[in-house]
């Protein structure tokens, strides 16, 4: 899954480069601290989730590989003969000797972490971006609440003018937001069905090594239980953030003091509040919206 999840990441190449150019683009045309503040904020929640999601797969991963290896000790096969045990299975009687042994085992770790580094810089990916669309969906909240005084702005800026801004950067945030879907759909439908499948299966190990009262074997799978399950609630997590916050641009537009603007301009409000009823979203594939419900269906399946 690992592999597919790195192949789908290499074929979507431009396109992450252009998210990541208008992310860069965005961070230099901000000119007031407000809107800075704001892009802070959700800067720094992409980039603690990102560490998060980094920390718990490279523990998960290093308890799984290296130290379980030294739990799993030696076997004894068929034969009466002594077997050192890989972490990934070889059928070779040539493996046993060293250092064939030595370099298959040290081969199996770099891979490893190789395939831990692909999950979690796709999730990083998703953090990132998508944060970075809920701070510019907060630029244009603010803005909104603005229109009316004009404080941020010159004073004798035009309040049709100003709208003219907010509505461009509206569907600018919205195509932003269906780029990044495209994007990482695929990434998400494999996760999503890892996830389901590998979460069952290890629920079922901690049970038998509870059972069986082997510590090191429940405390890895216990350890990877939880790193997939917080990568499956991180991708959830900001589904549903960006999917409210898409839907808060509405709710701003009404609670702003409208009735003091010109009739035009109220009229022209009304297109903000028919974009935010279809608001911005992630998908597993075009099949299932990424939100915190979703997250509940996977757990409880």
């Amino acid at each position: 899954m690992s592999l597919m999840k790195y192949w789908a990441l290499t074929i979507r190449k431009p396109e992450i480069e252009h998210c990541i150019e208008q992310v860069q683009s965005d961070w230099k045309q901000v000119k007031m601290e407000n809107d800075r503040e704001l892009m802070l904020k959700y800067g720094i929640l992409g980039r603690n989730l990102t560490i998060y999601s980094i920390l718990f797969m490279y523990i998960s991963g290093i308890m799984y590989i290296s130290i379980m290896q030294y739990a799993m000790r030696l076997q004894i096969n068929d034969d009466n003969q002594t077997s050192k045990v890989l972490i990934y299975p070889a059928y070779s009687n040539s493996i046993q000797k060293s250092p064939i042994y030595e370099i298959i085992y040290g081969i199996q770790c770099i891979c490893g972490y190789v395939l831990d580094s692909v999950t979690s810089g796709a999730c990083g990916l998703a953090a990132l971006f998508v944060t970075h669309a809920c701070g510019q969906i907060d630029v244009i909240i603010s803005r909104l609440d603005d229109i009316v005084a004009g404080q941020f702005y010159k004073k004798n800026s035009n309040p049709n003018i100003r709208l003219i801004e907010i509505i461009k950067h509206h569907i600018k945030i919205l195509k932003f937001s269906a780029v990044v879907e495209k994007v990482l759909q695929e990434v998400f439908f494999l996760e999503f069905i890892s996830s389901t499948f590998v979460i069952c299966l290890l629920e079922y190990y901690c049970i038998t090594d509870w059972e069986q009262n082997n510590i090191i074997s429940l405390t890895s799978y216990a350890l990877l239980l939880i790193s997939l399950t917080f990568n499956m609630f991180l991708l959830c997590y900001i589904g549903d953030l960006l999917i409210q916050k898409s839907g808060n641009i509405g709710v701003a537009v009404f609670m702003i003091d409208w009735y003091h603007l010109p009739t035009k301009t109220i009229q022209n409000l009304i297109l903000i509040m028919a974009m935010s009823n279809s608001p911005a979203k992630l998908s597993v594939g075009r099949i299932v919206d990424l939100s915190l419900s979703t997250f509940g269906n996977v757990r409880l399946d």
